[in-house]
């Protein structure tokens, strides 16, 4: 996360609270809206996010996200034996 790329790539994304979605808790609904650089917005209405039992992540991307937030944990254990 502290990678140049990754960080700029980040400062690109703002989250924004939704009170009308959180009200629907605990469905876990989103708002993805992206703005393309000629000002063209694209916006669209996910009501089951990946990972939920309505959108199951496929046993290949749970391992995949499982490592992901492992391997830092994993590294800093290693660092301090």
């Amino acid at each position: 996360m502290h990678d140049p790329e990754v960080l700029r790539q980040r400062a690109k994304v703002q989250l924004i609270a939704d009170e009308e979605l959180e009200r629907l808790i605990p469905a876990r609904v989103a708002i993805v809206e992206v703005t393309l650089n000629d000002g063209t917005k694209l916006t669209e209405r996910v009501e089951a996010v990946r990972g939920t039992p309505e959108n199951p992540m496929t046993r290949d991307e749970v391992v995949a996200k499982c490592r992901d937030l492992m391997a830092p944990v994993l590294a800093l254990r290693a660092r301090r034996t």
